[in-house]
């Protein structure tokens, strides 16, 4: 999966795009790694999602677009689990965030029942952020179901997030009833 603007020191900005950007790889039960420099040649390096007993204050990405998801909902949840950053990034280098522990969530909280997520939006990131050590699910905890077609209409919305926050995450979205309304 390529990110071509995604700064490879992790100390950069998010907002200034880097010139050279990063590749991940990542195969079942391979784990999942980082070319610098948009260079598959290069020598790579093995990221991982946040460890358990690391977060302090969650950092949240989601999309860039209004219309990708409900904000005001990722927002809420965000807040009854005690807060956080929140990181407004585009395309599936979300996914990498997670991936490599820069964010500790990616949420897409669905605007209504009827819309339906692309496969081209979320499988490479998905294979990315689970073999990092992630959790990646709808926002019912059901796994993303590939076997569809071009969309994922067996589920709603996205999750993906570190081990420990994933199932909080869950039960927050179900205790405050959030979801698509319409």
């Amino acid at each position: 999966m390529g990110c071509p603007g995604l700064p490879v020191d992790q100390s950069a900005p998010l907002d200034h795009p880097d010139p050279d950007g990063v590749i991940y790889a990542a195969c079942e039960n391979g784990g999942t790694w980082e070319y610098p420099d948009c260079d598959p040649l290069a020598s790579p390096m093995r990221v991982v999602a946040r460890a358990p007993g690391s977060i302090q204050r969650i950092r949240f990405c989601g999309s860039v677009e209004k219309a990708h998801g409900d904000r005001s909902q990722a927002g809420q949840l965000i807040d009854s689990l005690g807060g956080g950053e929140a990181i407004a990034v585009d395309s599936q280098c979300k996914y990498g965030l997670v991936a490599r522990g820069q964010a500790d969530v990616y949420l897409r909280m669905p605007r209504t029942k009827a819309y339906v997520e692309k496969i081209w939006d979320h499988a490479a990131g998905s294979i990315i952020a689970t073999e990092a050590g992630a959790c990646v699910s709808d926002i019912n905890g059901k796994p993303l179901d590939f076997s569809c077609g071009s969309g994922l209409p067996e589920n709603s919305g996205i999750v993906a997030a570190a081990p420990e926050l994933h199932p909080k995450l869950i039960d927050g979205i179900r205790e405050l009833q959030l979801g698509p309304k319409i």
